[in-house]
């Protein structure tokens, strides 16, 4: 297995997606924030897609979440038990519609449900750390 393990390709970083992908160094995750209207940005970007403003910089939020969709890859790649994952479409607390795309983790097919509690984690392959989310049996 390469060293991606279940990951295809590493994204490109960036100034705009930097934060982004280097919250594993403190576990905290950052989501850009515009300072002019309050609103969450992501994907990351320099301008506020809300209001226009360049005042974004990204800032760290709780981590927590629900799922809001998600899809059970089973297309064999070659790479043998790691070919079948979780890819989510979690919706952040934070804001409404703040959806980030991540691997679900650490839950068994059959337990998923739409609404399901969640919260980061973070998998870090070269420099990149790639955010996860596992149940959060704390909201449940």
């Amino acid at each position: 297995m390469t060293e991606l393990g279940r990951f295809t390709a590493l994204p490109l970083v960036d100034d705009d997606t930097r934060a982004y992908w280097s919250g594993g160094v403190d576990g905290r995750l950052r989501i850009h924030r515009c300072a002019s209207c309050r609103a969450y940005v992501h994907p990351p970007a320099p301008v506020c897609r809300h209001c226009a403003s360049r005042e974004v910089a990204p800032t760290p939020v709780s981590g927590r979440g629900v799922l809001y969709a998600y899809s059970l890859n089973v297309q064999d790649w070659g790479r043998g038990p790691d070919d079948e994952f979780v890819y989510a479409v979690v919706e952040l607390v934070e804001q409404d519609s703040l959806r980030v795309s991540a691997h679900l983790r650490e839950c068994p097919v059959e337990e998923i449900a739409i609404g399901m509690p969640v919260r980061v984690g973070f998998e870090r392959v070269g420099d990149v750390d790639f955010p996860v989310f596992v149940p959060d049996p704390a909201d449940r």
